[in-house]
């Protein structure tokens, strides 16, 4: 019968805690009380949680439901109840909390401690026999003593003592994520040492246990990640705490910016990409339509109108790893907003090739000034401007001849505001 009801208290007390271990990053602040003895055992569970609260709460507690005549039971009592599992405010201050032992046996006893690894390494955890008046320091080891079949109060009071110690410290971040020189300083107050460091990592793991020291202590070699340290003054209830987060400093960031997140596919030049990205030392540009680059900043010619998901990958320069940025960039088929947008109607520039070279068409009915450019894919500029005055129906000859086999894009801007380009492979 002693298995059956520790089995039904284990499925309440996972049922009640895994609602804390779900919200909190680290394992759940708890203590088994366990009685033991006359060949029965039982425990009752006490945790801390930011909900807990001193009263009654459905969500978090779980009211003894007794066991069966003449067997062990240990539970706690506030407000008139008694509690199998009863949580409890974040333990920021002493507390005390009355318990109850009963069983159908006289004879001797034994209660102690388990779990108590995530409670404040400095807390004193107490038991307080009303009946003796004699304490027992449940971290030294169980509590022995009579307890008679007849007994049905509170007898005992679970004593968790704690004070606040000033604590102080600072650290360096890594230069890389795994780089293992980053490193943590910490102390207690001036003159209230010597005091017991317990380091530990994200997971609550003790690291490092430096005891009884009267200087500060050092945790070296870290990599990025959450750290925190328990400190107590050595052979009292003073107890502080801090946390530390690490970062990389020189870890690779991808950024960049566009002066619009919509551009004219008619842009003559194109879609300026501007890289922000920090700490890295080279790139890599996919720009949603399979086109690509590895140039720091970019300049790209989009062929059809449409939104496209726009990816910079920037590769460390100091730390070996990568970081991606992405964002979205809208191509319209319409002329930006200062330039008159061309149509077949209103086209006065035309863009052709004879068999001598390409050439721009002017077909206006008043003299009007124009400028000619030619530029590569990035829109870097390829030679001179020609500009042209005075003209109506002239053909203005472009030389491309002393550029290879490579894409160029040709332009045409007059001071009609009008704009024709064409894409050319020379």
């Amino acid at each position: 019968m002693k298995n059956v009801n520790k089995i039904i208290l284990l499925v309440g007390c996972f049922t009640q805690l895994t609602l804390t271990s779900l919200k909190a990053s680290t394992p759940p602040m708890l203590l088994r009380l366990e009685a033991a003895g006359q060949s029965m055992s039982n425990e009752t569970v006490v945790y801390f949680d930011s909900a807990g609260t001193f009263s009654y709460n459905s969500l978090y507690d779980a009211p003894s439901m007794g066991v069966s005549p003449g067997y062990l039971n240990i539970i706690t009592r506030l407000d008139s109840i008694d509690y199998q599992i009863k949580c409890l405010p974040l333990l920021t201050q002493s507390i005390s909390v009355p318990v109850k032992v009963v069983t159908g046996t006289s004879g001797s006893y034994q209660i102690y401690a388990n779990d108590i690894e995530n409670l404040p390494s400095g807390a004193c955890i107490m038991l307080h026999d009303n009946l003796t008046n004699s304490n027992c320091d449940l971290r030294l080891g169980a509590y022995t003593c009579n307890v008679s079949d007849t007994e049905s109060i509170a007898r005992f009071s679970l004593n968790i003592s704690i004070s606040i110690l000033s604590v102080s410290g600072n650290s360096l971040n890594p230069t890389c994520p795994a780089s293992g020189n980053g490193y943590i300083i910490a102390s207690g107050a001036i003159g209230t040492g010597p005091w017991n460091y317990y380091w530990k990592d994200s997971l609550n793991n003790i690291v490092k246990t430096s005891l009884l020291k009267n200087t500060p202590d050092t945790l070296v070699g870290l990599n990025i990640g959450a750290y925190r340290l328990d400190i107590n003054t050595n052979g009292t209830c003073s107890n502080g705490t801090l946390t530390f987060s690490l970062q990389s400093t020189l870890n690779p960031v991808a950024l960049y910016t566009t002066l619009s997140d919509t551009v004219s596919m008619n842009n003559v030049g194109g879609v300026s990409f501007i890289n922000k990205s920090k700490n890295a030392g080279s790139f890599q540009w996919d720009f949603g339509d399979g086109g690509g680059a590895n140039d720091a900043n970019a300049n790209y010619y989009y062929t059809s109108p449409g939104t496209y998901t726009v990816t910079l990958t920037a590769f460390g320069s100091v730390c070996a790893d990568t970081s991606i940025y992405v964002n979205e960039i809208t191509i319209t088929d319409e002329a930006t907003t200062s330039i008159k947008k061309i149509t077949q109607a209103n086209n006065h520039m035309i863009i052709n090739r004879d068999v001598n070279s390409y050439y721009v068409q002017f077909n206006y009915s008043t003299k009007i000034n124009a400028v000619i450019s030619v530029s590569d894919l990035l829109g870097q500029k390829i030679n001179a401007d020609i500009k042209v005055e005075g003209v109506t129906n002239e053909k203005i000859y472009i030389n491309t001849s002393n550029y290879g086999n490579q894409a160029l894009i040709i332009s045409a801007v007059s001071t009609e505001g009008e704009q024709a380009y064409r894409k050319i492979i020379n």
